[in-house]
């Protein structure tokens, strides 16, 4: 069981290699992230993990027991998982969850919140014993079968999603052979296996996606149940149902609801200033703050789909089109960041790999961003360094 963050603390000297083995060790035994047992181990103090992590993933930090948070966004997340990963969510805004957790290089967590749940994820760093006290006060009620059901799912090891968008048959079928009485997985079993026309029929209506739009939001709105959502992609040839954008056309199984009918509640989104009067009285014209605001959607619609290098450029245009535009700047620089980010992970990989041009190249990139970036050029130096000193002792190719 390998772990990026114990890999960055060993390398950086704040632990060693039998320190990190006992850690690991005791998260496989007791579940919950590898950072809460390395404070309670005594290996590294709380403060310096925290701030290490804040400064290492430049995530915001949040405390979530001073937060006031919905029993409707808390509900989104199952206990079990929650307890699994230490993790807690904390808001839903749009199609986005955010989620407050003690080790952020976690992404097999993000990505089963983002498939259990259908919604993107953001993440902020919280401490662990923080996040420890969360879980008791925030779940201490939870439904204790459907913990039971998704705790044994995930025991010894069994993995049923690997990333967003692929599920592992395989171990699913083995969670409902080692425990028949787990719902959960037979459900998304069932949905794997099942004809998406012959179990929802051919009588449809068509829908257009609109911006807070996900499709685990429309499966409860439509079919009664969010967890529904992989088969209701799977009727619309989707193959990743977390890649929906607005304007959107997909089909709805079942007779559209007559004009006028209300939609069936939803997890309640933290609210969001909304002008539609002011919007159906804009005018057509392409005006600098219409045509900014377009980008703006724009930018919106690339990010969803996962395309951040066109986001970045739909936002950085947006925002020369309107300077007095604080939406498209402060989006164009959120952007920025998290596409720097992306480049210096990817960077990182390379020059693990000893990939050393693609290495430079990445942090080249980071640098067309990020000019001032410290760490992007030392670590372009060092690439350019041991690929003169590789060619040197063995011949360029």
């Amino acid at each position: 069981m390998s772990s990026r963050l114990g890999d960055l603390l060993q390398r950086r000297g704040d632990l060693n290699a039998q320190q990190l083995a006992h850690a690991i060790e005791m998260q496989r035994e007791q579940g919950g992230a590898l950072s809460y047992h390395l404070v309670r181990l005594g290996f590294v103090t709380e403060e310096k993990l925290l701030s290490y992590l804040e400064r290492e993933y430049r995530l915001p930090v949040v405390d979530p027991l001073s937060l006031d948070i919905p029993k409707e966004v808390l509900a989104i997340v199952p206990a079990a998982l929650v307890r699994k990963h230490h993790l807690i969510p904390t808001s839903l805004v749009r199609s986005t969850l955010t989620l407050a957790m003690a080790d952020p290089s976690n992404l097999m967590a993000i990505n089963e919140v983002k498939f259990l749940t259908g919604y993107d994820v953001k993440v902020a760093v919280t401490a662990p014993t923080v996040i420890q006290s969360a879980i008791e006060r925030y779940y201490d009620h939870a439904n204790a079968e459907y913990e039971a059901a998704l705790s044994q799912m995930n025991a010894d090891g069994v993995e049923v999603v690997r990333s967003d968008d692929e599920i592992d048959l395989q171990e699913l079928e083995k969670a409902t052979a080692y425990d028949p009485s787990n719902e959960l997985a037979k459900k998304l079993l069932d949905q794997i296996k099942a004809d998406a026309q012959t179990e929802l029929g051919s009588t449809f209506f068509r829908y257009t996606v609109q911006r807070d739009d996900s499709m685990s939001k429309i499966a409860q709105q439509y079919l009664g149940d969010r967890y529904k959502f992989h088969i209701l992609a799977k009727y619309n040839d989707i193959s990743n149902p977390s890649k929906l954008a607005a304007g959107q056309v997909i089909k709805v199984p079942g007779r559209a609801p007559a004009p006028g009918t209300p939609k069936p509640a939803a997890p309640a989104p933290s609210p969001e200033p909304a002008d539609e009067a002011a919007k159906a009285a804009a005018p057509e014209s392409a005006t600098p703050r219409s045509a900014s605001m377009q980008l703006m959607q724009q930018g919106a619609d690339l990010t969803k789909a996962g395309n951040l290098e066109g986001a970045y450029d739909a936002y950085r245009e947006a925002a020369m089109r309107d300077p007095g535009n604080r939406d498209a700047v402060a989006q164009r620089d959120a952007t920025r960041g998290q596409l720097a980010r992306r480049y210096e992970r990817e960077a990182a990989q390379a020059f693990q790999r000893q990939n050393l041009d693609e290495a430079i190249n990445k942090w080249d990139r980071v640098l067309a961003l990020e000019p001032g970036n410290q760490k992007a050029k030392l670590e372009r130096e060092r690439a350019i360094d041991l690929r003169k000193k590789l060619n040197e002792k063995f011949g360029a190719k």
